[in-house]
């Protein structure tokens, strides 16, 4: 895996976030978590105009986006994002469990792995715990 391969699926990994988002917004946290059998992606995004954020699953509800369409967004973004914990394992490195990508608007990003079983800790834990971890207050 060289660090050009893994440039380019973060870029694409944004490219696919910003086309998700049907509006002007400033900053989107993406989490993912993977293992074999088990497999959860989401995003929230702070919208331009300064509301509460806004949890990618939402979207169609909130705003006149296809819904077929939007689930084909999602799966390109679950496909991209999988692709790149496949470049881990394809080169024997640790393969990471679970992924968190901040995003700003101009294009600047932060990625950070883990790499702890999460096998057994209650999926909404989880989530709130991160929410918590990267300051998101939701609620929608």
């Amino acid at each position: 895996m060289t660090a050009e391969q893994i440039e380019k699926c973060y870029e694409e990994i944004a490219h696919q976030i910003s086309a998700m988002i049907p509006e002007e917004w400033t900053t989107a946290k993406l989490y993912a978590e993977s293992w074999p059998g088990y497999t959860t992606i989401y995003f929230y995004y702070d919208s331009a105009d300064n509301t509460l954020p806004i949890l990618n699953l939402n979207i169609p509800d909130l705003f006149s986006v296809d819904p077929d369409d939007f689930l084909l967004q999602k799966r390109l973004l679950r496909r991209t994002v999988l692709a790149l914990q496949q470049m881990f394992s394809e080169q024997d490195m640790e393969t990471w469990t679970n992924f968190t990508l901040i995003l700003n608007h101009d294009g600047t990003f932060k990625a950070e792995y883990g790499y702890e079983d999460l096998k057994e800790l209650d999926p909404g834990e989880k989530r709130e715990a991160w929410k918590v971890k990267y300051g998101i207050e939701y609620k929608r």
